[in-house]
């Protein structure tokens, strides 16, 4: 490759980064946080899409936890679900 190409990638990865970059959110936990889904609700639409509430939700952390999918069953899971008393 020559200069003018990486630099020409390194510009559009770059420009990737900055993206995904401003989409995060002011503030990251840190630590062992737990997420509060107590006032979560599914965007209608996607309920609607996948045919239940479960589905959807279950649709939103597909996407946000494993954007590629999961190479395999063996993957360990990035995070447990807890039921509240």
């Amino acid at each position: 490759m020559s200069f003018f190409e990486d630099i020409g990638r390194n510009n559009a990865q770059l420009s990737h980064l900055r993206k995904a970059l401003a989409q995060l959110p002011h503030s990251i936990p840190l630590g062992n946080s737990k997420y509060n889904f107590e006032h979560y609700a599914p965007d209608p639409e996607r309920v609607e899409l996948y045919g239940s509430t479960e589905a959807a939700l279950n649709n939103v952390l597909e996407v946000t936890f494993a954007p590629r999918g999961r190479k395999d069953e063996s993957a360990p899971c990035p995070f447990e679900f807890q039921d509240v008393p």
